[in-house]
């Protein structure tokens, strides 16, 4: 009976947690992050149809702002509706053309579809439009380790140390390279 109680805690804790989630919507309905942060708790729990619903009020609500596009192209992406997705990527894209995330997350998401061409040119993109962001060249850095290019993952890395000379994790990266 001990181990049948244990087992309904995490279905209580669920759902005190969407309650939280839906009360903090309920009391702060212009912050766009509340509606995002429900609709990545149902996409979470594979309630779909809520999270696309709740992500796409948030676009109602501010249609300027990129996040409920990039986490509605995720949830689709998800399920495998990667023509909706590739859309909602694509509208992140349009209303912030500098904004070297859109670039890397498209990337990412053409990889996982196979795109490999287009997913290298939006990842060189990203650091194109924001040299100075490291993370974007510790992406393209992976992505070239995924695709076994350690000479172009080298190189990204050696330009991200360059931005961030004390970095542990760039350092621990170019590490293992030379290791392999």
């Amino acid at each position: 009976e001990k181990d049948l109680k244990m087992l309904d805690i995490p279905r209580k804790i669920f759902y005190q947690n969407e309650q939280v989630l839906k009360e903090a919507l309920k009391q702060y309905p212009e912050n766009i992050l509340n509606y995002i942060e429900l609709g990545k708790f149902y996409k979470d729990r594979k309630r779909f149809v809520e999270a696309e619903a709740i992500l796409k009020e948030a676009i109602d609500i501010d249609a300027k702002n990129i996040s409920p596009y990039l986490e509605l192209g995720y949830l689709y992406a998800f399920q495998g509706r990667y023509s909706l997705a590739e859309k909602q990527f694509i509208k992140a894209m349009k209303i912030e053309p500098m904004n070297g995330t859109v670039y890397i997350e498209l990337g990412k998401f053409y990889e996982k579809i196979g795109y490999f061409t287009r997913a290298a040119e939006l990842f060189n993109k990203a650091v194109e439009i924001q040299p100075k962001e490291a993370v974007f060249y510790m992406e393209l850095s992976q992505f070239y380790e995924r695709e076994n290019n350690t000479e172009g993952a080298e190189v990204v890395l050696r330009k991200a140390s360059e931005i961030i000379p004390e970095s542990d994790l760039i350092a621990s990266h170019l590490g293992r390279l030379y290791r392999n």
